[in-house]
């Protein structure tokens, strides 16, 4: 393998254990926590079928949050944070149907 620069390298596909592509994106989101609660404001830097990776100032108190973003509502699960980027599992993708039954389940 080649060296990219000073400090990265390439990673062979054998030991990316990734189970979808990742494909970049620079979309403004809202987080919602509960239904009260006003939503907060967040980048999504990455995103895939599995999940997504989103930097965000505010404080998610709540593993399971609904994220809206280019057109498109759905149910993550936070799977890893470092201080403000954090990886999301999608759960649910929410239809009109879902919004109003089960939202915050």
């Amino acid at each position: 393998m080649r060296p990219l620069g000073r400090i990265y390298t390439v990673v062979p596909l054998a030991f990316d254990r990734r189970r979808t592509p990742r494909r970049p994106a620079r979309h403004i989101g809202q987080i919602l926590t509960e239904p009260t609660a006003a939503p907060q404001h967040c980048l999504v830097i990455q995103e895939s079928d599995g999940g997504v990776r989103i930097e965000t100032t505010a404080d998610l108190p709540y593993s399971a949050f609904i994220l809206r973003f280019a057109g498109t509502e759905a149910k993550y699960r936070v799977i890893w944070r470092k201080r403000y980027t954090i990886g999301a599992e999608l759960l649910v993708q929410v239809t009109p149907d879902t919004v109003e039954h089960s939202q915050f389940d």
